[in-house]
């Protein structure tokens, strides 16, 4: 079966069901345009493959970190809270516990029935030699769990389970050393019994799916389900950047602020319950957000990811483009600018900006924004951990290969289509790595070329880090977005240039191509 595609066995029936192969496992889910997703059981969305790449990435360093960090410890429990067909959860078992050669207890939990017996047949036809992932023979879930904690094959003690639960119920039930919130929307209604069930150094993995209310597009849902204010302006002033009067704006980079909301309203939650966070990686893309967060038990801790330089407002106008954060502490500094004025602005950069939350207006056409997260937004080294199983998996899924048509093997993992991680998952990861240390608010560099076209981004990065600003980078959030400590005049400068050079290189070629003989 080809990457990421599902072979629908049901033309007859509105909730056709079909098998659908990622990764190493092969699933029944519900069939390509079955209804609205969220709305039928067994939905599974193949453009969240890079998301649950990352879940599995990330459970596999957390379980290896823990048993380095405590050699013997009980069995590691984690759980996805909403697991649908279980796709991700049975992927934990086949791909994560080979990756981390670490014994994992996997709970897929659901409200949802029908899901539950889609999550059970799946793992039994993944972990079983003895049933098929025949669609037809998915049988309803009645009272008694049929799975009844399934061994994980080339484990002694690895097993997996189902449970039919509301997810704040399911994390009441115990504590888990690893936390996967994926719910069909908002995640916010169920931060609060995330962290309150986290143990210490335990990690919470949440991924959102209302990107129209993190990206500003409805800002009142912002502020119902984050408290946070992502609306840019009312307008009053016409606007030199593309907006008209009377037009709200977004800031270039509302996808991060939308990501540094999020991981706001985690650390509240985590405060709530005397706990803080630490985030080891945030992405972001057109469907989702992702976080992974650990957790730290303690007052302390609390106090500390709740703190002025933390948590704080950020600033953006949308007459002369300033862009900053209030609160400080970024890479042991103060608060301050990250952006300023562009060609043609009336305003300049931060003055006055106070370490208290929220800051002091930059310039008399700024709007606050926020609250967000202030600090980084992953962990370096936990990030190149990932990279290396990355890497990994792809040998794995060859491996897995190699015995199914060989005929050594016939378990979990092992037939003609099994595949390691995507290829963009891992160009994400180096991407990650390479902005994490960063400053906040990248800037964009189609607003400094000065009528130009845009330079090649990565000419533009050489150029800043070779005039002596080290920590320049590119980001994900946006293809034409670049991190530095640059002051704004200077970002002019050398992006100017740059697109200069470009286009006397061009005219150079050209002449040279109209000046040569004719063939």
């Amino acid at each position: 079966m080809a990457r990421g595609k599902r072979q629908k066995v049901d033309d007859g029936e509105e909730n056709a069901l079909a098998v659908f192969q990622e990764g190493m496992v092969r699933c029944v889910v519900a069939a390509k345009g079955a209804k609205q997703p969220g709305s039928v059981p067994g939905f599974c969305n193949a453009k969240m493959r890079v998301n649950r790449d990352m879940s599995v990435l990330s459970l596999a360093c957390v379980a290896m970190a823990r048993n380095e960090r405590e050699p013997g410890l009980p069995l590691m429990k984690c759980i996805d809270a909403f697991t649908s067909s279980g796709i991700l959860g049975l992927r934990w078992c086949v791909e994560s516990a080979v990756l981390s050669g670490c014994e994992l207890a996997v709970t897929m939990n659901d409200l949802s029935k029908h899901c539950a017996a889609l999550a059970t047949h799946n793992a039994l036809a993944n972990l079983s030699d003895e049933h098929s992932l025949d669609p037809k023979a998915v049988e309803p879930w009645g009272d008694s769990n049929p799975l009844d904690s399934l061994k994980i094959p080339g484990t002694t003690r690895g097993t997996t389970h189902v449970t039919v639960k509301p997810a704040g119920v399911a994390l009441h039930d115990q504590p888990h050393d690893f936390i996967h919130l994926d719910p069909f929307g908002s995640a916010a209604p169920h931060l609060d019994a995330a962290m309150s069930r986290a143990p210490h150094l335990g990690v919470v993995a949440v991924t959102a799916t209302d990107t129209a209310a993190l990206w500003g597009i409805y800002p009142a849902v912002a502020r119902r389900h984050y408290g946070a204010e992502l609306e840019v302006g009312d307008g009053d002033a016409q606007n030199n950047l593309g907006g008209a009067a009377g037009q709200a704006r977004r800031p270039p980079w509302f996808r991060e602020l939308g990501v540094r909301v999020l991981l706001g309203a985690m650390a509240r939650a985590a405060a709530r319950h005397d706990r803080g966070i630490v985030p080891l990686f945030c992405l972001a893309s057109d469907h989702f957000v992702q976080v992974c967060v650990r957790v730290r038990r303690g007052a302390a801790a609390a106090d500390s990811s709740c703190s002025d330089d933390a948590i704080g407002a950020f600033w953006h106008c949308d007459v002369c483009d300033v862009a900053a954060c209030g609160g400080g502490g970024w890479g042991g500094g103060g608060g301050g600018e990250v952006g300023g004025s562009i060609p043609g602005g009336g305003g300049g950069g931060i003055e006055g900006a106070s370490s208290r939350r929220g800051g002091s207006r930059p310039c008399a056409h700024a709007h606050s924004l926020g609250p967000g997260w202030l600090g980084p937004l992953g962990d370096v080294d936990f990030l190149r951990r990932m990279a290396r199983l990355a890497e990994n998996s792809t040998q794995l899924a060859r491996d897995r290969r190699e015995a199914f048509a060989s005929g050594a093997s016939s378990g979990p993992g092992a037939h003609e289509d099994a595949e390691g991680v995507h290829p963009r998952t891992l160009k994400l990861i180096r991407r990650l790595i390479e902005e994490v240390r960063g400053p906040p608010l990248f800037r964009n560099v189609s607003r400094y070329a000065g009528g130009l076209d845009p330079p090649p981004m990565d000419s533009v990065v050489d150029a800043l880090r070779d005039a002596g600003y080290a920590e320049s980078s590119r980001t994900h959030f946006d293809a034409a977005g670049v991190r530095t400590d640059a002051p704004p005049e200077e970002i002019r400068r050398i992006v100017s240039e740059v697109a200069a050079r470009r286009v006397g290189e061009r005219s150079r070629r050209a002449s040279e191509r109209e000046g040569s003989p004719v063939e």
